[in-house]
């Protein structure tokens, strides 16, 4: 599944003036089947990387329109598919990255100290029921919950409706001090927890 002109970043600020404006050309969803066979269904829930959101169709969203509720804003996309389209634009900015356990590269930002890499991820204590967020230093990242990524993986194993191509990795365990940061492979990871204690 691929967005097309998807040249707008969001970072945690809404997208819906975007969307209202008249020479707006609402982005459009073009389903790829160079990895994909043509007789069996196309994906209906999706990450975009461009713009570091969620792609879904309408199913998609009233599954799991409790864990989304609160935390961003649906945009309707342009879709040559049976089903409409969204882009769920993830709003809910929270600071609660642990600056001094992590190890990150800093850049001075107009909006202040922002991280131009992020080699080890710590939090803070997360709000109970926070599904899906941003942190204002990352904000170009979204970050989910566990509870959200065991409830995705678990509807794809017998929910037949629900075609995924969305993968959480792990990059943070806040009761597993020795957690492997799925971004890496495994030995760089340990090449990179060094780093972060030799600096």
């Amino acid at each position: 599944m691929d967005l097309i002109r998807a040249s707008f970043e969001s970072g945690g600020s809404s997208l819906a003036d975007h969307w209202a404006r008249e020479n707006w050309e609402i982005p459009a969803v073009v389903f790829n089947y160079d990895n994909h066979p043509k007789d069996t269904p196309p994906a209906n829930f999706d990450y975009c990387h461009p713009v570091s959101s969620l792609i879904m169709d309408e199913y998609v969203f009233q599954l799991f329109d409790d864990c989304l509720y609160g935390s961003g804003e649906l945009l309707p996309l342009k879709s040559t598919g049976d089903s409409p389209y969204y882009l769920f634009n993830c709003t809910k900015v929270i600071d609660v990255l642990d600056t001094k356990r992590g190890h990150y590269n800093w850049l001075s930002g107009y909006r202040g100290k922002v991280a131009s890499a992020a080699y080890v991820l710590a939090f803070k204590k997360l709000p109970a029921g926070l599904d899906l967020f941003r942190v204002p230093q990352l904000s170009k990242m979204l970050f989910a919950s566990e509870e959200f990524s065991i409830r995705i993986r678990e509807e794809g194993q017998c929910n037949k409706r629900l075609r995924s191509n969305v993968r959480c990795d792990l990059v943070w365990d806040s009761d597993d001090p020795t957690y492997w940061d799925e971004r890496y492979p495994p030995e760089q990871w340990e090449r990179v927890k060094k780093l972060k204690h030799s600096t």
